[in-house]
């Protein structure tokens, strides 16, 4: 008389993710983090007259928020000169280290190169909204990793 003894795994069906499955999560959360960015640039110019359009480009392993507008570029990167002259009640819309945009007042007089004016100060809204992004990016990405290994 013989006996048939059988074995059978119960353990999880895979060990481990497949690069192409690690590379899918991180390609998923950059897409995300950037529409938030974008989002984050769109309201940040809402109330502005000129009107700014904000495009992602997607790289390997990388996404680009960004404009080609003129307007934003100075506010944002700041001038050494501005030839620009504006009313006595001027107010700007934004200010330096501040991710929001008011109602701001006055308009531009003219313009007058032979003059030069102190320049813009830059607010750095690139800089700030890539900031805030990358301190939310790591823990996100641990948190999709982890969940590809459980």
């Amino acid at each position: 008389m013989s006996a048939k003894i059988g074995l059978k795994y119960i353990g999880p069906k895979k060990i481990f993710p497949t690069a192409i499955e690690i590379e899918n999560a991180i390609e998923k959360k950059l897409t995300l983090t950037a529409a938030d960015a974008q989002i984050d640039f769109i309201k940040l110019v809402s109330n502005w007259k000129d009107k700014v359009v904000f495009t992602i480009k997607t790289l390997p392993m990388e996404r680009q928020v960004g404009t080609s507008n003129r307007i934003f570029k100075f506010v944002s990167q700041g001038t050494p000169v501005r030839y620009a002259y504006m009313s006595t009640d001027f107010m700007a819309k934004t200010k330096p280290g501040s991710l929001t945009s008011g109602s701001g007042a006055g308009r531009k007089w003219g313009v007058n190169v032979n003059n030069p004016r102190p320049g813009i100060k830059a607010r750095d809204f690139d800089k700030q909204i890539a900031e805030k992004y990358q301190k939310k990016f790591g823990p996100a990405i641990q948190k999709e990793l982890s969940r590809l290994f459980k």
